[in-house]
């Protein structure tokens, strides 16, 4: 379980931090829930309750948060979940049809 609330002796950590990464300077925030430094891209989840990097958005299908390391996972659901649904909708018309044939239409 996550802590709420940071204990005291995290209260002296900054807000936010300058990290030196490959000769750039990059800032760091402090999470207000996790208690953690995130990176620029990162955002808090709230219904995961944890931080995402390259967060897009929680998807309620899959559970999961969609960000940097499931976006190719995310895109081939929704490519396999498109697919099914044609090929669906295509028996379905075939079905049809021919049933509609033999009721003598």
């Amino acid at each position: 379980m996550r802590r709420r609330y940071p204990p005291e002796h995290d209260n002296h950590l900054p807000q936010e931090t300058t990290i030196q990464c490959n000769g750039a300077l990059v800032p760091y925030r402090m999470c207000r829930t996790c208690h953690i430094y995130k990176n620029p891209r990162a955002s808090h989840c709230h219904v995961c309750d944890n931080c995402v990097e390259r967060f897009d958005h929680h998807c309620p299908w899959t559970g999961t948060c969609i960000g940097l390391r499931n976006y190719r996972f995310f895109c081939r659901f929704l490519v396999s979940t498109v697919t099914i649904t044609i090929y669906d909708l295509a028996c379905c018309t075939i079905l049809l049809i021919n049933k509609h044939k033999e009721l003598g239409g």
